[in-house]
């Protein structure tokens, strides 16, 4: 009876297909890591988002320019790192925003509930 090797690889290239190769040659592949660059890093999806973040901040103080920070600038990031303001009704506390540029909405409790459903439906549905 054979030994079973354990291994992690690093570098396995995008797409790569070890699983079957492994198995052959009597290895456990244990992980693959990809040493490719995401199409979206964490500075292109923060610059994607902080503008949709500070628009609304303008908006609710009637539309006033708001610098856009670069969070690749570590001085940048250190201004922000407690900034938490944030519109999630479940997080809201004094000086927090509403979640609608019209005020407080109310959402009947059904419509909730529905989309409440719904979401659930996704979410298995993706299982």
């Amino acid at each position: 009876m054979q030994d079973t090797i354990r291994v992690g690889v690093y570098g396995a290239g995008r797409g790569a297909h070890l699983g079957s190769v492994a198995q052959k040659v009597g290895m456990d592949l244990v992980a693959v890591c990809d040493s490719f660059e995401p199409l979206i890093d964490v500075y292109k999806a923060i610059d994607m988002t902080s503008v949709g973040i500070l628009g609304y901040r303008s908006a609710l103080q009637g539309g006033i320019p708001l610098e856009v920070p670069d969070f690749r600038d570590k001085a940048v990031r250190e201004r922000y790192r407690n900034d938490d303001w944030n519109p999630d009704p479940a997080r809201r506390r004094e000086g927090m925003p509403l979640p609608s540029v019209l005020g407080d909405i109310h959402v009947p409790e059904e419509n909730i509930a529905r989309f409440a459903e719904l979401r659930r439906r996704h979410v298995e549905g993706l299982g």
